[in-house]
């Protein structure tokens, strides 16, 4: 059987976000749609423990001994149409570790968002995370985007994306901090179909219409519409085959950067 087609929005912060109210805060936002909200939670996937509300769920878990200096995961699902599930991997801000940047997505099943309205429910969860998390960078695209992505990379035998060296692509969503916002200037006016700033300071970008934009491709610099990002912001400032990486803050804002922000 076939595994149905998604959306996925991600967000990644280097706020500080190790505490009861800030948990609280992300799903206060996962919340606040009815028609996405979560019905399961747990700390182990899959969540099996029925829930009301994700505010109440997060907000009044405790860590234990051994939590306070390991991550923390978080995992919640709706069965209920459109089923989804969504991930907060909550680290320990320790910059030898690989996995540094927290970590919040949210998943849906792409046949439910079939109008402009529907994907702007979409959009308005993935501003609301940003701005909740304090985020540097965000993300939204159709699952088979990201899978095409990957699987170039994977082929090329490319490491996993290093930001504070370069940007993973340019997707249906594209979210970017007040980090990158001072760093780029100007040259992020121009760019998208649509833009809306947030309150935190940062900037969304729809690169298209909708997320359904999949395309048989070679490379995943042969989609049109990522080419006025590349222009704009550099080649080499988004991961490729052919990119040469710079060292860190030469192309893109540094962790130090984001956190002063």
């Amino acid at each position: 059987m076939a595994t149905p087609e998604t959306i996925l929005a991600q967000v990644l912060s280097v706020a500080q976000l190790r505490s009861g109210p800030a948990l609280a805060a992300i799903g206060r936002e996962l919340d606040r749609d009815p028609r996405l909200r979560f019905q399961r939670f747990g700390t182990s996937d899959p969540p099996r423990a029925k829930i009301d509300s994700a505010e109440a769920a997060l907000g009044s878990w405790r860590p234990g001994t051994k939590d306070e200096h390991r991550a923390w995961s978080f995992f919640l699902s709706r069965p209920a149409d459109p089923a989804g599930r969504a991930s907060l991997d909550i680290t320990t801000m320790d910059p030898t570790r690989a996995r540094y940047a927290h970590d919040v997505s949210a998943t849906y099943r792409a046949s439910h968002f079939t109008n402009a309205e529907r994907l702007d429910e979409i959009a308005d969860l993935l501003r609301r995370l940003a701005e909740t998390t304090a985020a540097f960078y965000g993300r939204a695209a159709l699952g088979a985007i990201y899978d095409q992505h990957n699987l170039v990379f994977e082929r090329a035998g490319r490491p996993p994306t290093d930001f504070e060296r370069e940007l993973p692509d340019v997707y249906w969503l594209n979210y970017f901090g007040p980090g990158y916002v001072q760093y780029f200037g100007d040259r992020l006016a121009a760019l998208g179909i649509r833009r809306e700033s947030t309150k935190t300071g940062g900037v969304l970008i729809w690169a298209t219409e909708t997320p359904f934009v999949l395309a048989p491709v070679r490379s995943v610099a042969d989609y049109a519409w990522k080419r006025r990002f590349y222009d704009a912001l550099g080649r080499d400032t988004f991961r490729s085959e052919t990119q040469r990486p710079g060292v860190p803050g030469e192309h893109v804002p540094t962790f130090a950067t984001h956190r002063r922000n």
